[in-house]
């Protein structure tokens, strides 16, 4: 079981807890960006070098909630995240380019989720 620590929001997170509350699962505040690697990826190293970034930074394992009626932030102890791995590799050169555009905007337009469910 992992422990959770409790914390009132700071005024810029209430503004965009607020403004979450107000347009909920929106990708307003995504900023994103595709970056080719011009090497080939060891999967398990990668996710290994996301999962200790995480570990690392508290901001990458806050999720916010309502409690006795006011927002807070959940600070949890640790939180485990898979990475998506799509293979584009069978592809020919022009489909793969229009598959992984398709993937990135795809991506893009997914909703940050403020709430627990995200750890």
């Amino acid at each position: 079981m992992t422990e959770t620590f409790a914390f009132p929001l700071t005024c810029s997170q209430r503004g965009l807890w607020f403004l979450d509350q107000l347009a909920e699962a929106n990708p307003f505040y995504n900023i994103h960006a595709a970056l080719p690697l011009p090497w080939p990826i060891d999967r398990a190293l990668l996710g290994r070098a996301f999962q200790e970034l995480v570990q690392r930074h508290e901001t990458l394992r806050t999720s916010f909630e309502t409690r006795g009626g006011a927002p807070v932030q959940i600070v949890h102890s640790e939180r485990r995240h898979e990475l998506r791995c799509v293979e584009v590799a069978q592809l020919d050169t022009a489909a793969r380019e229009r598959e992984k555009q398709r993937l990135a905007r795809e991506e893009a337009r997914q909703p940050f989720r403020l709430g627990p469910s995200r750890c």
